[in-house]
């Protein structure tokens, strides 16, 4: 059985119940509360409790909610806006200049992303191509190996490895890269190169090792509450609800009426019902929900990382990201498990978040028949939308219309997070993901927002990585002939010998052979993720 739970799975497998918005909301106040600065002193002086609690009281939700439970997070999504030493910081935005401020023909625009997502390093440039790249011979000694001896990569099998069909690529996978990570988490060393970042950036590379060693922390954390999946999603309220006129039993069909008219009135009577709904107990709850019965730990360990350096870029012309759209990280083929990310900078750009939904189960909701109302004030799924506000219910009664609960995707949104410079974030790849619009503070001036991502593999089921495959960036051959010393006869080849000479190298790829299988991949994942939502993750909701 495989510990962590993955997203490409039969949504039966890791799908949850679906979360009351009263526990929805104490959440998002918990969240609201551990923003705060200095929160973890403040919290233990009364007279600020009593502030914090007097604001969380005039939101709506019904209860009184104890303020116990303030040193946990929200449903396994960590963050930090300290873990990042403010040097390290000051390093990484240096080092990366090296790889902005090269010829404007040479920067890397995402295709498709109208100018203005600039990809420094990117999984999707120079893949796995199955069949078309090679690895190293196995038990052959580096200084031993002959290219003669390299094999090709054939594509997963889908029916040995976890993952339903849909979900794996037949044709790529992105490369990761191995890094040792120290017992104590004060350091990381990559094994082999990050694939499409040089080695010559020998500073960059540094800073990188530094960043998951810290971010090994939080992986931690969130890997400890995927192996206790269940104990990590503990509820503060229970999640029945009833009418206030239960008894009163539901109208009957007049023999004049037809079936469309009475399912219409029946709804108007079961709209306009008072419900009781789920709350906190009176005298609060005491559990820690912080403990787990056991933990994981990525430290001490050699794990796989896939790289990104991304950078979005806004100008007078161009004033506004219009925002992504819901994802998971990666297919069956990479076996993601958790994605680290840093934003280290921005300017002149308004607040941006990281929202997060999740696909859910209605096997165990507690609902009365035929009980849209119950449904929508409860766990509010009639609709995706998760706020408490007053429901506006345009009731249907064209012929379309059935009482019931299908018709809405199964998933709730449990929360957005405002990405900030400075702050790091770690959640598990259960979760789809989306970054929402930002755009220009100064529509004169223009602005960017500058981040970098650690995506985690399933440590329990390593893939190929840079370990296994040397580089196939011929570019990068072509600058180590031209860089050799002196004395070498390469460094007598003319500059056409020496490209024409890597173009008959089977194991490399030119930059325009690259970008060819980049769109290729991008079109193959775009479908997957559309595929996944009708699978997964915007199911008909339809309890039986």
């Amino acid at each position: 059985m495989d510990s962590f739970p993955l997203p490409w799975t039969s949504p039966d497998s890791n799908a949850q119940s679906a979360l009351t918005l009263q526990e929805l909301k104490l959440q998002a106040i918990s969240y609201s509360i551990r923003s705060k600065p200095s929160w973890w002193t403040k919290y233990k002086d009364k007279t600020i409790r009593k502030q914090w609690k007097a604001e969380a009281l005039a939101t709506p939700v019904a209860g009184d909610p104890i303020l116990k439970d303030e040193q946990s997070c929200y449903t396994r999504i960590y963050e930090s806006d300290t873990l990042i030493p403010p040097e390290l910081r000051d390093r990484l935005k240096e080092a990366v200049k090296a790889l902005e401020n090269v010829p404007g023909a040479q920067k890397d625009w995402r295709p498709r992303s109208d100018g203005q997502v600039l990809d420094l390093v990117h999984p999707s440039l120079y893949p796995i191509v199955y069949g078309r790249t090679l690895r190293y011979p196995e038990g052959v000694k580096p200084e031993e190996r002959k290219i003669e001896d390299f094999q090709p990569i054939a594509a997963l099998d889908s029916k040995i490895t976890p993952g339903e069909d849909w979900s794996f690529s037949r044709k790529f996978a992105w490369l990761p890269t191995d890094f040792k990570i120290t017992e104590d988490g004060s350091s990381a060393k990559a094994v082999s190169y990050i694939n499409n970042l040089h080695p010559s950036n020998t500073e960059l590379y540094s800073i990188i090792e530094a960043l998951v060693a810290r971010f090994s922390f939080l992986f931690d954390r969130v890997l400890t509450d995927l192996i206790c999946y269940d104990e990590s999603l503990n509820l503060r309220i229970n999640e029945k609800y009833y009418f206030h006129d239960d008894e009163e039993e539901k109208p009957e069909q007049e023999e004049s009426e037809s079936e469309e008219d009475y399912e219409a009135r029946v709804d108007t009577w079961n709209m306009q019902r008072d419900i009781n709904l789920p709350t906190v107990p009176e005298d609060g709850y005491t559990e820690d929900i912080s403990q787990r019965s056991e933990t994981f730990t990525v430290r001490g360990k050699e794990v796989q990382i896939i790289v990104k350096l991304v950078n979005i870029h806004l100008t007078p012309e161009k004033p506004v990201y219009p925002g992504g759209s819901w994802h998971v990280e990666g297919m069956a083929n990479e076996r993601i498990v958790s994605s680290g990310v840093y934003y280290y900078d921005s300017e002149n750009i308004t607040e941006s978040e990281l929202e997060f939904r999740r696909a859910v189960s209605c096997e165990d909701l507690y609902i009365e028949e035929e009980d849209e109302l119950g449904l929508m004030r409860v766990w509010g799924l009639r609709e995706f939308v998760l706020l408490i506000l007053p429901v506006r219910l345009q009731l249907r009664s064209d012929k379309n219309h059935r009482s019931g609960y299908s018709g809405g995707p199964a998933n709730q949104r449990v929360g957005a997070t405002p990405t900030p410079a400075g702050r790091c974030l770690a959640f598990p790849n259960i979760y789809q993901h989306k970054v929402s619009p930002f755009e220009l503070a100064d529509k004169t001036k223009p602005g960017h927002r500058k981040m970098i991502a650690l995506l985690l593999l399933d440590y329990e089921h390593p893939r190929f990585s840079t370990t296994d495959i040397p580089p196939q960036q011929a570019e990068w051959y072509e600058v180590a002939m031209q860089q050799a010393p002196k004395t070498s006869l390469l460094r007598k080849l003319p500059a056409e010998i020496m490209k024409e000479t890597t173009r008959h190298l089977p194991n490399l790829m030119t930059l325009d052979e690259a970008k060819k299988y980049r769109l290729e991949m991008t079109d193959e994942r775009t479908a997957f993720i559309e595929t996944q939502d009708e699978k997964c993750f915007a199911l008909e909701f339809s309890p039986s």
